[in-house]
């Protein structure tokens, strides 16, 4: 009698958040900074990396040594979220429409997974017009 074939399902493969060539992320104690290298493919993919290394707790500083291979591409600007902002009230401030808050919250995936949940001291990416 032939033994039955057993198939286990294999884990699917999560997509990477940033691609990175030659990535390095060190992490200095003494002085709360991390040091990310590599080179990515745009800037958007740039400006997320740092994002993701900065907002940690014990992270004071991010020296970003990171390089876009593929062209610069729109500049975001940073903005550190105070007491009783929303992405409503701060697209309205900054772009002049809070209906644009979306556009903040996808420039912050996958930190942000919750566009109701920010606090207080986190830096948000703010793409450019």
């Amino acid at each position: 009698m032939a033994r039955p074939r057993v198939v286990c399902p294999q884990p699917k493969r999560r997509r990477p958040i940033c691609r990175v060539r030659k990535k390095r992320v060190k992490y200095d104690a003494a002085s709360s900074t991390v040091t990310s290298s590599g080179e990515v493919p745009d800037q958007p993919t740039r400006e997320k990396m740092v994002l993701c290394c900065g907002n940690v707790q014990g992270v004071a500083h991010v020296d970003d040594a990171l390089t876009v291979f593929a062209g610069q591409g729109d500049s975001s600007r940073w903005y550190t979220v105070r007491s009783g902002d929303s992405l409503s009230k701060i697209a309205q401030d900054l772009y002049g429409d809070p209906n644009d808050h979306n556009r903040i919250f996808e420039a912050n995936q996958p930190m942000l997974s919750d566009a109701n949940r920010i606090y207080p001291g986190q830096v948000l990416r703010i793409p450019g017009a």
